[in-house]
């Protein structure tokens, strides 16, 4: 543990002064597409699923 102790001293001697805080090393950008608000017609879809049950579209049972 002592030794960590004294890592972590040596690491306060470096100057930082000049250096400007980073949450990341590594500019990150989002490359996901904006989300966009698009109106469907839910009796579109149901004719389209092949497993429906009322107004529902049934999936495989999930165990």
């Amino acid at each position: 543990m002592n030794e960590i102790l004294d890592y972590f001293k040596k690491i306060d001697e470096v100057d930082v002064e000049n250096i400007p805080p980073t949450y990341h090393v590594v500019n990150i950008v989002n490359v996901f597409r904006p989300d966009e608000v698009r109106v469907f017609d839910a009796n579109k879809i149901i004719k389209i699923t092949p497993r429906v049950k009322e107004r529902y579209v049934k999936g495989p049972k999930a165990i």
